[in-house]
């Protein structure tokens, strides 16, 4: 036979786990996006002026990657006297 006041206890203490744990889920996350606003309010500059420097940057970095690899047979012709 089946106790059912084990079952009953069981059920109560799981329900009470699950509340405990949503409620430290939801304190957890409250501190992360408090720590997150925090940080951004420190710096000047925000992440999406940040982020489009960086692509700024890139780009640059790679149109002369690209115009130096199109170059590259002259200047070295160049250099090893080819040219005269």
């Amino acid at each position: 036979m089946l106790d059912t006041r084990l079952l009953r206890a069981g059920a109560v203490l799981a329900g009470a786990g699950l509340a405990l744990a949503a409620v430290g889920a939801g304190v957890a996350g409250f501190a992360v996006t408090r720590a997150a606003r925090t940080w951004m309010r420190q710096h000047e500059v925000s992440p999406a002026a940040i982020a489009a420097d960086k692509a700024r940057r890139v780009r640059h970095a790679t149109t002369a990657g690209a115009q130096a690899w199109r170059g590259y047979p002259q200047v070295a012709a160049a250099a090893n006297g080819a040219g005269r």
